[in-house]
């Protein structure tokens, strides 16, 4: 068979160093990034200190939107089918704004809790989880509060899910659920370990109900948090402290280990660190095909949805191939519609090593010279990139 000679794809004005990593946004601040959203083209980012930032170019730049702010410590943000936007702070003070941020209207929620932890949305119901003093509820767009049960609970994170169910994670008392009219609630602890953890983060995402725990790792539901399984195989770091899902991918940012990814729906968890500098993740969000995380000195950084895939991870179309895996001297790469693909090869830490234009269904790359371990190759088409790991020995 003729050998195919590989061509090294040449780019003007394109970064190698931008490829299989993580790329950090435009500043935002030097406080915390305590929370992340997304409405319309928009990223909201609550900080620890210096109110709200938005940007408009996918993180590239941010501009300060405070105006109307009496408290500037941020902790969550949520938004209504109306296009209203919440946000929570200290001193239980919340704040509405109907003009995508531009201004914003206080609120007093009431109640004897120290901060609004966080804020959870189902059709007109808003809910406020108080650091201290239970759930409140609004039902005219943030304008008047009543309290609605778990009296001096310490409610750190709220979701809601499509059966009507909302959940309440708490300091010391695990997961409390209710339904309408939200003045009961039944404690879901069933499984969660015997010393109740932190529960810092939950979302919802298809059937599943994701708990993210301060030092016990992650916790699923399959049945509306009737009972809880944990799903920490692969998880380095037990301190989750935010959780973001997009389809069948989960995300877990955690104290001191970076940042997670499961495809599996938590049954398996690698880390994606690649190209951080940092990894004490605060927030979490995924958005218009990047996932954009928050870290503690206030820095925002993103990545392709598509490069954030377990191990192995290719779609059932078996677009690409490889062989022989492990490898020496000479990787086949074997590639169905491979006109409209690039390969690029990464080592284990993110970096570029090459990028590559296939030159028919079948590519030989010489990689004799790379060093022995673990690498990542990519095939890049315009609507997907798939990634698989191979090991040069």
């Amino acid at each position: 068979m003729k050998r195919i000679i590989v061509v090294l794809l040449t780019v003007l004005g394109v970064h190698f160093s931008s490829f299989c990593q993580w790329q950090q946004t435009g500043t935002v601040d030097t406080f915390a990034i305590k929370t992340l959203t997304a409405y319309g083209n928009i990223i909201f980012t609550g900080t620890d200190g210096a109110g709200i930032y938005t940007s408009s170019d996918e993180g590239n730049s941010w501009i300060l939107k405070d105006s109307g702010f009496t408290n500037l410590r941020i902790n969550a943000m949520a938004y209504d089918t109306s296009g209203t936007l919440y946000a929570g702070s200290k001193s239980l003070l919340l704040f509405t704004s109907v003009d995508t941020g531009n201004t914003w209207v206080l609120h007093n929620v009431g109640g004897t809790g120290n901060s609004i932890s966080s804020i959870a949305v189902m059709g007109t119901n808003i809910f406020a989880g108080e650091a201290g003093d239970g759930v409140f509820l609004s039902t005219n767009s943030g304008a008047s509060w009543a309290e609605k049960g778990l009296c001096c609970a310490s409610v750190l994170s709220l979701c809601t899910d499509s059966g009507g169910h909302v959940y309440a994670g708490t300091n010391a008392g695990g997961v409390y659920r209710s339904v309408a009219p939200f003045t009961t609630w039944a404690m879901m602890n069933n499984g969660l370990p015997g010393t109740l953890p932190q529960i810092r983060a939950l979302i919802a995402n298809g059937s599943l109900i994701v708990a993210g725990t301060a030092g016990s790792g992650i916790f699923i539901s399959t049945d509306n948090g009737l009972n809880w399984a944990a799903a920490n195989n692969g998880l380095d770091d037990l301190n989750v402290f935010s959780l973001a899902a997009e389809g069948q991918k989960l995300f877990a940012g955690t104290e001191s280990g970076g940042i997670f990814v499961s495809a599996d729906q938590g049954l398996n968890w690698i880390q994606s660190n690649e190209g951080l500098s940092i990894f004490n993740v605060t927030a979490l969000t995924a958005y218009n095909n990047f996932l954009f995380a928050g870290f503690s000195n206030g820095e925002v950084w993103k990545r392709p949805l598509a490069e954030l895939t377990s191990v192995d991870e290719v779609s059932d179309s078996k677009d690409f191939e490889i062989y022989p895996n492990p490898v020496a001297e000479k990787l086949g790469v074997k590639i169905n519609d491979f006109e409209n693909s690039t390969i690029s090869i990464c080592s284990i830490s993110g970096n570029l090593i090459s990028l590559l234009k296939p030159q028919g269904p079948i590519t030989v790359v010489e990689i004799e010279g790379y060093p022995n371990g673990i690498y990542f190759i990519q095939v890049q088409k315009p609507d997907k990139i798939q990634t698989i790991k191979f090991i040069k020995y």
